[in-house]
């Protein structure tokens, strides 16, 4: 190995020298991506083997950082690229570490998967959760705007509100992302908040092969067709913008994050989102709880299956948009009805395209009852995939879901 090519770290498993281990670490002349750091699981261990440990979400020159602090008041300070691979490790065995860092990939995830545009209730948990991730192939381009998006949320935070729901993309007024244009503060942010979203986090979040199964049950085996990824603008109602706003105004305010009350902190706050609470809950989910329920997105969710079960999603999508990754279209476009003035819930009419299947991500299987029904209400067959169902019979409902051609 070439010395000048790379700082080799191995921060060492004795308690008196893994210290100036750290410190060196910090103070590594080479530029990130010439850094190799050893840790051992040990290392991450030693760190919460004291009571009353808390880790502190902080930056250190605009770069995310985890603050690990001891009553002692010792502060070590890792970047969040630095222990990836062992925070698998920590995973397998549950330590702390893995589950403060899992509550806070599951906030900025969520925000991901529950938001109808491309953007977050809260931006910096998307700026986080990019630099998180981020893959050895970004360029130098890419990592400039994650220094520059930092920089604008300061200016958008003393400036601007950003709304959530496709607010920040409205001032941007355009329907592709690459698109350059003259500017201000608002636009450019909202702009690289999608092409963040385009080009790093949904490419390695749903990753596709050769090896790769088809829906039928067979493999791909040849080269792969160009992707379709597109971002669908939905206007929700009042109600659920207030709720989005008060979520984001929590999350801001998390300063810090306790392994005790991770979790608890972050169920409550998903609570606020979703459906109906308290003993409501266990009533069954009928038509006319569907029609008066504010869940904008699920019924332009319905919605949206139905067509792509009917017409295929060939047809749904327009042409124009097919094997593109960064159009941004609004859901009438795709020939959806005003949900939030008219809604009636109809079921699906025609015959369903044969072998057209939809596959729905969500984060948790509490709610799946929910939309199973929701689903049945609307004439849609669906079943539920999740980890809470025995190996087995996951296994033979993933089996059968991929044989059925209906």
């Amino acid at each position: 190995m070439n010395p000048k090519a790379v700082d080799l770290i191995v921060v060492s498993t004795n308690a008196k020298k893994w210290q100036s281990d750290m410190r060196r670490l910090e103070s590594s002349p080479q530029p990130r991506y010439r850094r190799v750091v050893l840790v051992t699981h040990k290392i991450v261990q030693r760190m919460f083997s004291l009571e009353k440990l808390e880790i502190v979400a902080n930056e250190v020159q605009f770069e995310p950082r985890l603050r690990y602090q001891l009553p002692r008041h010792t502060v070590f300070g890792y970047s969040w690229g630095s222990i990836w691979v062992d925070e698998v490790h920590e995973s397998r065995t549950g330590k702390a570490l893995w589950r403060a860092l899992r509550g806070l990939l599951e906030l900025c995830l969520i925000k991901v998967l529950m938001s109808a545009t491309p953007l977050v209730e809260n931006p910096e948990d998307l700026l986080n959760l990019a630099r998180l991730i981020r893959p050895t192939t970004l360029g130098v381009p890419e990592s400039e705007n994650l220094r520059n998006m930092g920089r604008d949320l300061r200016i958008l935070k003393s400036k601007y509100r950003v709304k959530t729901h496709g607010a920040a993309l409205d001032f941007a007024n355009q329907d592709e992302i690459h698109v350059q244009t003259e500017q201000n503060e608002v636009t450019s942010f909202a702009e690289r908040m999608v092409r963040m979203i385009q080009l790093i986090l949904i490419p390695r979040s749903v990753r596709r092969t050769n090896n790769s199964f088809r829906h039928d049950g067979t493999r791909v085996s040849a080269a792969l067709p160009g992707c379709t990824i597109l971002h669908v603008l939905v206007k929700v109602s009042e109600a659920e913008q207030h709720e989005s706003e008060q979520m984001l105004d929590e999350s801001v305010q998390a300063r810090y994050f306790d392994t005790e009350q991770l979790g608890r902190f972050f169920n409550e706050g998903r609570a606020k989102l979703s459906f109906f609470p308290g003993e409501t809950a266990a009533l069954p989910y009928t038509k006319e709880r569907l029609l008066v329920d504010p869940v904008t997105k699920l019924k332009h969710l319905l919605e949206l299956i139905k067509q792509i079960l009917v017409k295929g999603s060939d047809i749904v999508v327009p042409g124009e948009h097919h094997e593109t990754q960064d159009r941004i279209i609004p859901i009438e476009a795709l020939g959806n009805p005003d949900v939030l003035r008219e809604y009636n819930a109809t079921s699906i009419a025609g015959q369903p395209v044969l072998n057209e299947k939809v596959l729905v991500h969500t984060t948790f299987a509490k709610y799946h009852p929910f939309m199973i029904d929701a689903l049945k209400i609307v004439g849609v067959n669906a079943v539920s995939i999740n980890g809470a169902v025995p190996q087995a019979q996951r296994t033979k409902t993933i089996a059968e879901f991929k044989k059925n051609k209906q």
